[in-house]
C-alpha cells in the first residue's frame, strides 16, 4: 500500500473571508465563517481561532471520497516562531460546538498530537524540533492516519525546505469510537491572540495536498502508450499533448486504458478536478462497472485477474456551464496508478473516426426521461453502433449553442461558426478549436485527431439551427453561417463526408417557424449548385411523419417542450440517420461499413 496524490491546491488572491459554510477556493470551506482569507500573494491567512480551537476549521469535504485512511500536507510560511500553532485534522466530524477528530500541529516548540472528542482533548503527546524554527522560513507539515485491526496509527512530520526532518511523531490510537471512522480533512490555527486577516505574526499557508491510500502505487502518465483518447476532444498541459494532464469539456469524450493485470489487480484513475460536476461511465472489458462523479480518485472495479483488461471511460453528463477554457466542470485526467505486479500494455490504434456537432439535442440533454445522459442520445446510440464497426467518434456539442449562438447557460462556449451582419468572425468561432486557444487543425490547416498531419476525420455530422430557429436568429446570418461552415469544413477535411442534419421538429411549425426549414433546404441547394463536384455533402431529414410523431409525443418521445427527445425518441431517430450515413458512404467505392 502507498499514498498517491489526490489533490494539490494552491490559492490565488486576494479573497476576503466569507460566511459560515462558504467555499473559500478550490473546494476548501470555511466551516465557522469569517476566519479564513487569501492574501494578495496567494497565501491562506486566518483570524486567530478561539476555544474550542477547531471552531476556525478550513475543511475539505472531498477528503479522499470518505476514506478512513487520510493524509494531508501543508506548506507553511513561519512569520513568528514563538507564537504559532497550525493544525492538520483528520477524520473530523466538523462539529463547531466541539468536534471529534485527530489533530497534529506544527507549533513554536515542536509537534503536538491530540485525540479530540466533543471538543475536549483526551490525550496528547509532543515532540521537539532538532533545531529552532526561523522567521520567514517555509516548512511542510504532513499528517496521516492508517486504519489497522482495531487501532489507527497517526503519524506526522515537519520538514524544512532542504528536506531535513525537524520533527516526527507517531501515535497508535485504540479508542473504539475512532476506529474505521469516516471524517473530513481540515486545517486550523491556534496562535494565542486575535489578529486581523493576514497580519504579519500569523503563520501563512502556501499550499495544501491530499492523498489517497492504495495498493496501486505504480504511476502511469497520460502520455503513456497504454492510453487512447478520443480524437479532437482532449487538450493537454502542452497544447494537445504533454505528460501531466488531459482535459475535455464534451459529453461523449472518452479514453481507454489497457492493463495486463496481476493475480490481485488494483488500478485507480486520477480525475483531478474535485469540484467537477461531470459524470463518467466506466466499462471494463465491455461491461459497465461504474457510473460515478468525475471528481477525484476512482478505483476501477471489475478487473479480471491475470489477464489483459481494457478500461474505457466515457463522459456521460456535464453541467451546462463552466466547461469551456478549462472550466471546473471540464473533465481533468491526471493519469492512472496500478499495483506493482501489474503492467500496462499498448492501447489499440485509433480507428477511422468522425465528428458529431450540435446542441443540447446532440449531447443528451433530458434524454434519460428528463435527466441528461449522453448514451441515450441519438449521437450516443450512433457512436455505440459505429464503434462496433471500428469507427471512433469525437463529440463536439454544447447546450444552447448554434452556428451563431454561444453555448452553455453562461454563454462561455463560442458559437460554432459566427456570422454577424453577413461577416464571418473567426475570433468568436469554435469550429476549428478543441478548446480556447487550442487548435483542432494541424500544420496544414486540416482537422486533426491529435495534432499530427494526415489524421482528418472520415465524416463530420452537424445538427444545428434548432436554437437559431427557436430564438428567432437573423435568417440571413444563419444561412451564411451554415454555408460558410460547410465550405470551411470541406477545406479542412477534403475527403470527409459532411452530413447536415435537419433538427427533428422542423416539420412542426408550432415548434419551429417553417421559414428555417426552407432556409436550410435553400442553403444546402445553393452549396450544391456552387460545388457540383462535391458529392460528399449530404442533407439528412428524418421527414415530416417521424418529425411529428416525436414532437407530439410529449412525455413519451420527448420532454414537455416537444424538442428534446427522451431515449424512446432518440431510438426512433438514430436508425434513420445511421441508414443515411451508411447509404452515402457506400457510394464511390468508399467502403466504410
Amino acid at each position: 500500500m502507498a499514498w498517491i496524490p489526490a489533490t494539490h491546491t494552491t490559492f490565488t488572491g486576494p479573497v476576503s473571508a466569507g460566511a459560515a459554510g462558504s467555499q473559500l477556493q478550490n473546494g476548501w470551506y470555511d466551516v465557522s465563517g469569517n476566519i479564513w482569507s487569501i492574501n494578495a500573494q496567494g497565501q491562506l491567512a486566518s483570524v486567530q481561532a478561539t476555544t474550542p480551537k477547531n471552531n476556525g476549521l478550513l475543511s475539505f469535504p472531498f477528503s479522499n471520497n470518505g476514506a478512513v485512511n487520510q493524509r494531508a500536507s501543508a506548506r507553511l510560511v513561519i512569520n513568528n516562531p514563538t507564537a504559532m500553532g497550525t493544525f492538520i485534522v483528520l477524520r473530523s466530524d466538523l462539529n463547531t460546538s466541539g468536534a471529534t477528530e485527530y489533530e497534529m500541529s506544527c507549533s513554536g516548540n515542536g509537534m503536538s498530537y491530540f485525540l479530540v472528542s466533543g471538543g475536549n482533548s483526551l490525550n496528547g503527546t509532543n515532540k521537539g524540533y532538532t533545531r529552532s524554527l526561523v522567521a520567514g522560513e517555509v516548512v511542510t507539515l504532513t499528517v496521516e492516519c492508517i486504519q489497522g485491526n482495531g487501532s489507527t496509527v497517526i503519524t506526522g512530520s515537519v520538514v524544512d525546505s532542504t528536506g531535513a526532518t525537524l520533527a516526527s511523531l507517531s501515535v497508535t490510537d485504540t479508542t473504539a469510537a475512532m476506529q474505521n471512522k469516516v471524517g473530513t480533512i481540515g486545517i486550523f490555527q491556534n496562535e494565542g491572540s486575535t489578529s486581523a486577516n493576514g497580519a504579519a505574526n500569523l503563520t501563512l499557508v502556501q499550499s495544501i495536498d491530499t492523498y489517497y491510500y492504495s495498493a496501486a502505487s505504480q504511476p502511469v502518465s497520460v502520455s503513456d502508450s497504454s492510453f487512447l483518447f478520443s480524437p479532437g476532444n482532449w487538450t493537454g498541459d502542452n497544447g494537445r499533448g504533454g505528460s501531466v494532464s488531459r482535459r475535455a469539456w464534451n459529453c461523449g469524450a472518452w479514453f481507454e486504458f489497457s492493463i495486463a493485470a496481476s493475480a490481485s489487480p488494483v488500478a485507480v484513475l486520477a480525475l483531478g478536478s474535485y469540484l467537477c460536476g461531470s459524470r463518467v461511465n466506466l466499462y471494463v472489458n465491455g461491461i459497465e462497472t461504474a457510473s460515478i462523479a468525475a471528481n477525484g480518485i476512482i478505483a476501477v472495479p471489475g478487473l479480471t485477474a491475470s489477464a489483459t483488461n481494457l478500461v474505457r471511460v466515457e463522459v456521460v453528463s456535464t453541467p451546462q456551464n463552466r466547461r469551456w477554457n478549462g472550466g471546473v466542470n471540464s473533465v481533468l485526467m491526471l493519469g492512472a496508478y496500478i499495483d506493482p505486479q501489474s503492467a500496462v500494455t499498448p492501447a489499440r490504434a485509433l480507428g477511422r473516426w468522425g465528428m458529431m456537432v450540435g446542441s443540447s439535442i446532440t449531447e443528451g440533454a433530458l434524454a434519460n426521461n428528463g435527466a441528461d445522459y449522453w448514451p441515450y442520445d441519438y449521437s450516443g446510440l450512433l457512436a455505440s453502433s459505429l464503434r462496433g464497426k471500428g469507427i471512433d467518434i469525437c463529440m463536439s456539442a454544447a447546450c444552447f449553442s448554434d452556428y451563431v449562438i454561444p453555448g452553455d447557460s453562461d454563454g462561455t462556449v463560442p458559437p460554432y461558426y459566427m456570422v454577424s451582419g453577413g461577416t464571418y468572425d473567426p475570433a468568436r468561432s469554435r469550429w476549428n478549436l478543441c478548446d480556447q486557444g487550442v487548435s483542432l487543425l494541424d500544420a496544414n490547416q486540416q482537422i486533426s485527431a491529435y495534432g499530427a498531419t494526415g489524421t482528418a476525420p472520415d465524416f463530420v455530422l452537424i445538427n444545428y439551427c434548432s436554437n437559431g430557429a427557436s430564438g428567432g436568429t437573423n435568417i440571413v446570418d444563419l444561412s451564411a453561417a451554415m454555408y460558410g461552415c460547410m465550405t470551411a469544413i470541406r477545406a479542412a477535411a477534403p475527403e470527409a463526408y459532411i452530413f447536415i442534419v435537419v433538427p427533428f421538429g422542423f416539420h412542426v411549425p408550432s415548434s419551429y417557424p417553417a421559414i428555417y426549414l426552407q432556409m436550410m433546404q435553400d442553403t444546402f441547394a445553393r452549396y450544391q449548385a456552387a460545388n457540383p463536384a462535391d458529392r460528399r455533402v449530404v442533407f439528412i431529414d428524418i421527414g415530416e411523419s417521424l418529425s411529428k410523431r416525436i414532437t407530439y409525443g410529449r412525455g413519451v418521445y420527448t420532454a414537455g417542450d416537444g424538442r428534446h427527445p427522451f431515449l424512446a425518441g432518440h431510438a426512433l431517430v438514430a436508425p434513420v440517420i445511421a441508414d443515411r450515413i451508411r447509404e452515402a458512404m457506400k457510394t464511390e467505392s468508399y467502403s466504410f461499413f
